[in-house]
């Protein structure tokens, strides 16, 4: 059946649009669902769904490929949707994608727990109500403030409608934590009673114990349920427990239990008092608290020592008072990094035979000792004795010696071997100075370096560099280790580089 119409505009006076509609009623082979297809331009559809330009597909009628089922509205240019999971003969690039979404690690873990107040679940108002009445334990009430915060009621708005101080707030949370593990132990649970002495009360006796691992929670719950311990005495039973850890060293005999914890904390804290008495008292405690027979002994050796530091005292066997205390100093390395250097007569005037002469000394323990080489003996006259820091080229000399340098600036060997070519050099020079040198000499020359050789009739020492000291022949008597020159006045202190002028 065919059927063509017009369609007016429903105001006066505008413009008329006509659209011509074609219906046609399909085969039930081609269009089982019998929905009725209208097209834009007039053209009637021969049973199947129009391709390629927009098109409307009402309610009924089937999608496209002749399939029936659902159908949805076809906007234009919208494309046909793809095969959904129910159907199995779609194409692989047909087929939908996998879905991203993931719930997060432990999601369905662990069921939800029966006897906790399911805060969430009630409204805003019975939960404002249950805190303001204190309706159940604190433990509980401690779960309905999380499901408060995530609708928008902070901790000074819940302070205002239930009278509970953040504070106190705070102090519920922690201590929920705390409680929750103790649940969930096997330990907590095969003691009976253990559970209940904390409903009362408990989160001031549990807050302390946030930083211990769940295992010694347990250890230290029972502890205080057997000895019904106070809110002062269980934050120091948390904080022996948590010395215990820090202190490997000085824990042996004390077991890893809570009183053992607190035995091992008064012990020490007797060796810390001024007064006898008031050690005596702190191991008065620890003898009361410890567990363990290694406890007990540690604990008793600490008795013994200050009994004996006292009887020395009162029977004025020793002459040191306790009232004054000793100043103890301790060295760095570059305190003690200095080695002595025998001192020779001045460059120019020391001769070789000075220099054979001169002893040698050797340091050895903590603070570098040294001593003179038994070479020297009694008839030889006095040396001085010069100390100069552990520089690495001091350190590698076997038989290291000082020339003192009157002036520098005079010594005209000096003065060429430190490249001095202006006055401004030349007057940095001036001064005295310390030619350092080893007279353990062996292998080749080294061009590079300079040396000290015998000169003139007397045989007095000069510098010389290696490239003349090898042109002369015979041989020399040590090699240049480096020339030393005072603290400038100008400036704090002379660096190394400044030192190391040869």
């Amino acid at each position: 059946m065919r059927v063509r119409g017009a369609v007016a505009g429903s105001q006066q006076h505008s413009r008329v649009r006509v659209v011509q509609c074609h219906a046609r009623r399909s085969r039930p082979t081609s269009n089982p669902g019998g929905g009725l297809i209208i097209s834009p331009g007039g053209n009637p559809q021969q049973g199947r769904a129009p391709s390629g330009g927009p098109g409307l597909i009402l309610p009924g009628q089937a999608g496209p490929g002749g399939r029936s089922g659902a159908q949805r509205l076809m906007l234009p240019n919208d494309r046909p949707a793809s095969p959904g999971p129910a159907a199995p003969g779609a194409p692989p690039g047909d087929r939908p994608l996998p879905n991203r979404y993931r719930p997060p690690p432990g999601f369905m873990d662990g069921a939800p727990d029966a006897g906790a107040p399911a805060g969430p679940a009630l409204s805003d108002d019975e939960m404002i109500s249950k805190l303001r009445s204190r309706a159940g334990h604190w433990f509980q009430l401690a779960k309905i403030i999380p499901a408060l915060n995530a609708k928008g009621y902070d901790s000074t708005t819940l302070d205002e409608l239930t009278g509970i101080t953040p504070l106190e707030q705070n102090l519920w949370l922690v201590a929920s934590t705390v409680y929750d593990s103790l649940a969930a132990s096997a330990e907590a649970a095969e003691a009976p009673g253990l559970l209940q002495h904390f409903e009362a009360g408990g989160e001031s006796l549990l807050y302390h114990f946030r930083f211990l691992p769940a295992e010694r929670r347990v250890d230290a719950a029972q502890h205080i349920a057997a000895n019904d311990l106070s809110a002062a005495e269980c934050e120091v039973l948390a904080r022996a427990m948590k010395e215990w850890d820090r202190r490997p060293g000085e824990r042996q005999g004390f077991r890893n239990t809570a009183p053992d914890c607190l035995a091992f904390k008064y012990m020490r804290d007797a060796i810390e008092c001024r007064f006898a008495e008031d050690a005596y008292a702190k191991l008065d405690q620890a003898a009361a608290v410890a567990a363990s027979d290694g406890a007990r002994a540690r604990v008793a050796a600490a008795r013994r020592e200050i009994e004996e530091a006292e009887a020395a005292k009162a029977g004025g066997s020793s002459a040191l008072s306790s009232n004054i205390m000793l100043t103890l100093l301790r060295l760095s390395p570059d305190e003690l990094g200095v080695r002595p250097l025998p001192q020779l007569s001045d460059l120019g005037v020391a001769t070789a035979d000075d220099l054979a002469a001169a002893p040698s000394a050797s340091q050895e323990g903590a603070f570098g000792t040294f001593t003179i080489s038994a070479s020297a003996g009694a008839g030889t006259a006095p040396h001085k004795w010069v100390a100069l820091p552990q520089w690495k080229a001091l350190s590698l000399a076997r038989r290291p010696a000082a020339l003192p340098v009157p002036d520098c600036s005079r010594n005209a060997a000096v003065v060429a071997a430190s490249q001095c070519k202006s006055d401004d050099d030349k007057k940095r020079m001036v001064g005295p100075g310390l030619l350092v040198v080893d007279a353990h000499v062996e292998g080749e020359l080294d061009p590079r370096a300079y040396y000290l050789a015998p000169a003139g009739e007397r045989g007095a020492l000069q510098l010389v560099d290696g490239a003349a000291a090898a042109a002369r022949g015979g041989g020399v008597a040590a090699a240049v280790l480096f020339l030393a020159r005072p603290p400038a006045r100008e400036n704090v202190a002379a660096t190394t580089s400044e030192l190391l002028q040869v």
